[in-house]
């Protein structure tokens, strides 16, 4: 038996793209996309294999900028039910670094980064507490 795992990059030439299977691992966008759909792997497939798990991870690759000045939406596949992309069903992406990763967490959950950010907004500082006696 033959258990070796087979992984794909996908172009994507235009229009509406539908990533079917988990193999597929990056994404490279040949054409200008620009307001175009990513339908994401199942999820929630009854053939666990069917499925992306916890930390699969999605690369989209986007050399000559055209999400850098416009944008895509990503989705989750049609047939998945209640599953976000940064916290919306349908969630509008570009990219200052020629780069989206797409990342599933579980729970019905992804998140897209395109890797210029490390870490969240800094904080307000704290209300300064009483001096103590002297």
């Amino acid at each position: 038996m033959n258990t070796k795992k087979y992984f794909q990059t996908v172009n994507w030439n235009s229009g509406t793209l539908t990533i079917t299977t988990p193999t597929t691992v990056a994404v490279d966008i040949l054409q200008n996309i620009s307001g175009q759909s990513l339908f994401l792997p199942e999820v929630q497939n009854a053939v666990a294999s069917e499925n992306a798990l916890f930390d699969y991870e999605l690369i989209v690759n986007d050399p000559n900028g055209y999400i850098s000045t416009g944008n895509i939406l990503i989705q989750s596949a049609a047939s998945d039910v209640g599953v976000t992309v940064n916290g919306v069903p349908i969630y509008t992406a570009s990219t200052a670094t020629s780069k989206l990763f797409l990342r599933y967490l579980g729970n019905n959950k992804w998140v897209s980064s395109d890797g210029s950010q490390q870490g969240g907004p800094q904080g307000n500082q704290g209300a300064i507490g009483p001096t103590g006696a002297q």
